[in-house]
């Protein structure tokens, strides 16, 4: 939980004015921040704590209320660490808006600049005034909806990190209207607190931008007219940037919206830029639809998991919309809210979607000057024409002005209505998914699509409005076999303009209503892009974002990872025991990424519909000597994302004989990878079969020669630490058990049992066929074992209680009976019974088994007894547990000595197994007087106990009669 302390300040203004505040008489009284916006009130909970002692007069209690502009706050400041300031009441902090914790910020930092120099406050104060200019405007806008944003931690995450580490740039890359400048705004209070950050939209940007500096100088000095401040300049404030730049921090967010520039113009003022950044140690933050390939980068990708349930939540959608894959996408959340999404019972698709809210926007607007609808569409359209001939997103004033001759009062009102932005650069349109749409609408959807002429003279952003014209198309109901069928052979021909065709091909199945009919098609271009751009993932995004049906996503999905490269040494790394501690996880890591990272979120989202597609892939297998790469793939994803299938990924008496061979493989392969010197034999063993290094490449080597040779050379192994590390391995091999389990019993008869083994075999003692080996054995090595430490950590491997009714009887036995003898190991025995009395159901032959071993606990060494009585004082819900521990407790109150008594019955006062005070009374008396006969200690401390869990009780005890007559004798 967060804390600040109330700062009660005297700011030199005449608007502030001070609220009294009574002193709480109770601890979490809720207090109400109160913001007036455009005559509207919105309300924040916060809650304060009492103050005990507090520092100052009952008339100082409060907190200063603020007004600026159209604002008013009551509220409080950040100010724990400063050391000159009363501390008068505490505040436990509610949820704020981004908005209003800046405000609270700029408060702190103008008026309470502990931590920061008189010259660094001026330039703290100017940079947060701008910073809440800056999201004002995006407010206003309308860029962000405070009240529906749904953010997505992993990019809070990211760009906290970036904050703290050494990196000096980082980049949020992701397509118009994935969330990127919504990210970075809900993350201005953390930049406010720790840097002196400056806010720049980079349609602000000149067409030729002489440098980055020079514009950082130009938002200063425009914030410097708005908030003038005595003797400080733009000059000024560079000048203590050059010399504490690693204070600063400069975002510049949407790059791409920079007035279209030739290329190599564009590349040598980024290099520039970047290059001033890292040389003078600044921290820099760029969003873009695409930018030059970064290190530190993230792509924001839509949103993952719980997050779209929260986001269609924020919006007032349907809940099932969550389980909608495409709905990821921020935007179409965004947009069905705006167009009613509420009151739908299935979301529209992508073209009608578009289609219907940019003809709200028209007969609203229309509805504004009195047109119809149709002319406000018609000039949209003009618009688009005039992007898709100057290939650009700009227009220039002129232009602006003379579509819109015949209506001039559209001129403001688009801009008003953040369709248009405009900028000292003329005016550009507020979002690149709208002017894309709006492209595709200028093509006639009657007419034939000619690629072969089409494509190579296109420009870039008439290619954006391709795949909306035949999503437009397919909406209408038009059979897109053919066009589809036209843009494949385009792309198959592989000439200059295949990245091209294929990029169009892409969008368009994200975009197309009812794409299963043209499945056959799609899955041909999912196998021929891997073919020719290999290192290119788009298939996982493509699919997830697209209308297809889950299970055809599926299969295009197992098509893509089909072509993974998995060497042996990487699938010891996916399967090695300790994969999670190094966060190995294979759909996390290798090629493929994006795709792997879908199908991950599908496996988090809706594991118990997804793990199951994902067996059907691991047994995808009629023939045991033909096994796919897929196979071993799936039985990754099985071993690491299930814990049902953690350690032989089928139940062993189930495997069918395919089943058993795509285990028998995964595992000699970490085998046969598992150190140098293995390999190495291995190696020598394979080169005097005769057996070339071709061979290891394909499946028959794996599934055929490999398993005979690593099982040879394990046989010939001496036996040592390392061989045991391969039979806990092979051991998971059906084929392999009964020897693996007979050399695991020549350990334990030669004492050779070392620790690793004894972890190892962990996994395996309640598993069928091994258990009633292994447990045998353990019992026997922990009665006269050689080593002390080994026969301990047998005892937690050995009774593991489960769901087994006839194992927990066997586990229930053996327990009891080590527990008769009198060993040396009494603690751990205590702990395993203990454990075991929680997790077993009291209707159960080996629950009854435990329970009927506490007497003998009791009598035994003060680890053993103490630790007994405390359980049985635990509260306990079962009505039949608890039963069964108040029988335990009246016995040892009748049979144990005064010793354990009188630590019982503290032990009652202390825990709650009883309840009611006469219960506990009769119970705890006659120890009591037993005490009595000698002193009144243990009474006196009874009483004192009792005073402070129990007040009634600990009257009945002061004045019970038997008690007073025993003090007077």
């Amino acid at each position: 939980m967060q804390y600040s302390d109330i700062a009660v300040l005297q700011i030199p203004m005449q608007s502030p004015t001070f609220l009294q505040l009574p002193q709480p008489k109770v601890v979490d009284q809720e207090m109400t921040v109160i913001k007036v916006n455009n005559s509207s009130f919105e309300f924040e909970d916060i809650l304060y704590h009492n103050v005990t002692t507090p520092t100052h007069p009952p008339s100082s209690h409060g907190l200063p209320i603020t007004y600026t502009g159209t604002t008013m706050a009551v509220g409080f400041l950040s100010v724990a660490n400063y050391r000159n300031l009363p501390n008068l009441a505490i505040f436990r902090l509610a949820k704020k808006s981004a908005n209003l914790e800046l405000f609270f910020q700029y408060l702190s930092d103008k008026y309470c600049p502990g931590k920061f120099n008189p010259e660094f406050s001026e330039l703290k104060t100017v940079c947060n005034a701008q910073l809440q200019r800056a999201f004002r405007q995006q407010l206003e806008q309308k860029f962000l909806l405070p009240y529906n944003y749904t953010p997505e931690p992993r990019y809070g995450i990211k760009l906290k990190e970036f904050i703290e580490d050494n990196n000096s740039i980082i980049s949020l890359v992701g397509e118009s209207g994935s969330g990127k400048t919504n990210c970075l705004l809900c993350e201005f209070p953390y930049y406010a607190r720790f840097f002196f950050t400056i806010f720049i939209s980079a349609h602000d940007f000149e067409p030729l931008p002489a440098s980055l500096p020079g514009k950082i100088k130009n938002v200063l000095a425009k914030t410097l007219a708005e908030y003038p401040h005595d003797n400080i300049t733009a000059d000024d404030l560079m000048n203590l940037i050059y010399q504490h730049p690693k204070r600063c921090l400069i975002i510049i967010d949407g790059l791409n919206k920079m007035p279209r520039i030739s290329s190599k113009t564009f590349d040598e003022w980024f290099t520039r830029s970047i290059r001033w950044a890292k040389g003078m140690g600044l921290k820099l933050i760029i969003t873009s639809t695409a930018l030059p390939t970064f290190q530190n980068s993230g792509r924001l990708d839509g949103f993952t998991c719980g997050r779209i349930s929260k986001a269609a939540n924020n919006y007032n959608l349907p809940t099932k919309f969550s389980k909608i894959s495409r709905l990821n996408r921020p935007l179409l959340l965004r947009l069905l809210f705006e167009i009613g999404g509420q009151e739908r019972s299935a979301p529209l698709d992508d073209y009608p979607l578009f289609a219907t809210y940019l003809a709200r926007k028209c007969t609203a607007l229309a509805a504004l000057i009195n047109v119809p609808s149709q002319v406000v569409h018609s000039l949209f359209i003009e618009f688009a024409k005039h992007f898709a001939t100057s290939n650009d997103y700009w227009l220039t004033n002129d232009t602006y002005q003379d579509i819109l001759k015949d209506h001039p009062q559209l001129t403001s009102i688009l801009i008003q209505e953040n369709l248009f932005i405009e900028s000292v650069n003329g005016v550009r349109i507020a979002h690149n998914w709208l002017a894309d749409f709006l492209i595709g609408e200028t093509f006639h959807p009657d007419e034939d699509i000619d690629w072969e002429q089409l494509i190579p003279i296109s420009n870039s952003t008439q290619r954006k409005g391709l795949p909306w014209l035949l999503a437009k198309k397919s909406f209408l109901g038009q059979n897109m076999a053919v066009p589809l069928q036209n843009l494949l052979a385009f792309i198959l021909k592989k000439d200059s303009h295949q990245s091209r065709a294929t990029k169009i091909f892409e969008n368009t199945v994200r975009h197309l209503s009812l794409p299963d009919q043209y499945y056959s098609i799609i899955e041909s271009f999912t196998i021929q892009h891997q073919q020719t751009f290999g290192s290119t993932d788009i298939t996982g995004l493509m699919v997830y974002n697209s209308h297809l049906s889950t299970s055809n996503q599926f299969k295009l999905l197992k098509k893509a990872l089909s072509n993974e490269e998995l060497p042996s040494s990487n699938i010891m790394l996916f399967l090695h025991p300790n994969y999670y501690e190094k966060n190995d996880y294979f759909l996390q890591l290798g090629t493929l990424i994006a795709t792997k990272q879908i199908l991950e979120r599908y496996l988090l989202a809706e594991p118990d519909t997804t793990m199951p597609r994902i067996i059907d892939w691991l047994y995808d297998c009629k023939d045991q000597n033909k096994i796919s790469v897929i196979n071993i793939i799936a039985g990754i994803i099985i071993y690491q994302y299930d814990s049902r299938y953690n350690h032989s990924f089928n139940p062993w008496n189930k495997d069918t004989p395919a089943q058993a061979s795509i285990i028998k493989v995964m595992i000699t392969m970490i085998v046969a990878s598992h150190s140098k010197t293995f390999s190495d034999v291995l190696t020598d063993y394979l080169l005097k079969d005769d057996h070339s290094e071709g061979i290891k490449n394909s499946t028959d080597f794996y599934l055929n020669v490999l398993p005979t040779a690593v099982l040879n050379v394990y046989r010939g192994l001496p036996l040592d630490q390392e061989k045991i590390k391969y039979t806990m391995l092979l051991l998971r091999v059906p084929e392999y058990r009964k020897e693996m389990i007979s050399d695991i019993l020549l350990i334990f008869k030669e004492s050779k049992m070392p620790e690793l083994l004894t972890e190892k075999l962990r996994a395996y003692v309640t598993q069928e066929g091994i258990f009633e080996v292994l447990v045998p054995m353990l019992v026997k090595y922990i009665k006269y074992g050689r080593n002390y430490r080994i026969r301990k950590d047998c005892i937690s491997i050995l009774f593991q209680f489960g769901k087994n009714k006839e194992q927990n009887q066997v586990l229930a036995d053996h327990l009891a009976a080590l527990i008769r003898i009198n060993s040396d190991f009494e603690l751990h025995f205590t702990r395993c019974l203990i454990r075991g009395l929680y997790t077993l159901p009291v209707s159960s032959a080996s629950y009854q088994t435990l329970s009927a071993t506490i007497p003998i606990l009791l009598e035994k060494h003060l680890s053993s007894w103490y630790r007994t009585l405390k359980y049985l004082c635990r509260e306990e819900k079962n009505i039949y547990k608890r039963a069964d521990k108040i029988k335990w407790i009246n016995w040892a109150f009748n049979n144990l000595p005064v010793r354990q008594q009188c630590s019982l019955v503290i032990l009652l006062l202390n825990l709650n197994i009883i309840k009611e005070e006469d219960k506990v009374r009769e119970m705890i008396k006659p120890t009591i007087l037993l005490t009595l006969q000698e002193s009144d200690l243990f009474y006196q401390a009874v009483l004192k106990k009792a005073a402070k869990k129990n007040t009634a009780l600990h009257y009945d005890l002061l004045d019970d009669q038997d008690f007073k007559v025993m003090l007077k004798v």
